[in-house]
């Protein structure tokens, strides 16, 4: 678990995203959202980016931007 940027970062870096659309990307991530990436030797891929029905399932309440 880490915050926004570190997550941010990843995703730029794998997506080979501008530094304008990572700062657009940071701006839509949820406290809590889960990033999955694979990660196998000389090559990252983004499997899904900032999930959150696990916690719209409990209380949609929870979903909280950072």
């Amino acid at each position: 678990m880490t915050s926004g940027g570190p997550i941010a970062a990843i995703v730029q870096d794998v997506l080979g995203l501008t530094e304008h659309a990572t700062r657009a990307m940071e701006h839509v991530l949820v406290n809590c959202g889960v990033t999955t990436l694979s990660v196998r030797p000389g090559h990252a891929r983004l499997i899904s980016f900032n999930e959150q029905q696990h916690l719209g399932a409990i209380d949609a309440d929870l979903i909280t931007f950072r």
